[in-house]
């Protein structure tokens, strides 16, 4: 079997055993649909004790913040997927939420580049200390149940833009009220 370098690489970074141990304990189980064609190629993890910047997401883990209890620790896990049916790659997060006992008190995951509680009629799905995620068909966006689905799957109101994008001719600067410089007036 060929074998990549760069995975190779991730595979060889140095981990602390306890803290591996941690992430694994907590890590959540991402239910997929069973003709799902792109299943993830890596996962990480960032272990967070205060406030601070996700390492590659765009938001601050905040450990006592409002929508939940007060939390001791934040396990971040970054899930990989090289090529899937729209993207070259995807990279997906979800965010599990401790207290000072060790028991999960909140969880988060990416949906669409935002985020969003797991909570599904207020409850956190969980096996164990594994919270379990729902990944979108072919898209990979985490909800909490597999009925938050429906509502994307449901035909929107109107056309999209790829169905009728380029049908008409370009506006002039006259016809437009943006004023777009690169369009010349007819």
């Amino acid at each position: 079997m060929p074998t990549d370098p760069l995975y190779d690489t991730l595979l060889a970074a140095p981990t602390d055993p306890a803290e591996r141990a941690l992430a694994a304990r907590y890590a959540p189980i991402i239910l997929f649909d069973l003709r799902e064609p792109f299943l993830p190629l890596a996962a990480g993890y960032t272990l967070f004790t205060a406030d601070a910047p996700s390492p590659s997401f765009p938001r601050e883990i905040t450990l006592d913040a409002t929508d939940h209890p007060p939390a001791q620790q934040v396990i971040e896990y970054a899930i990989w997927w090289d090529w899937d049916i729209q993207h070259l790659y995807e990279l997906e997060h979800a965010w599990v939420y401790l207290d000072a006992a060790g028991r999960v008190i909140h969880a988060e995951a990416s949906w669409h580049g935002g985020f969003q509680a797991m909570r599904h009629d207020g409850v956190i799905a969980l096996e164990g200390d594994h919270v379990l995620i729902c990944s979108e068909p072919g898209k990979h966006a985490f909800a909490p149940h597999a009925s938050w689905y429906a509502a994307r799957a449901a035909p929107h109101p109107r056309a999209t833009t790829e169905a009728l994008a380029g049908m008409e001719e370009p506006l002039t600067r006259s016809e437009s009220s943006h004023g777009l410089p690169w369009l010349e007036a007819a």
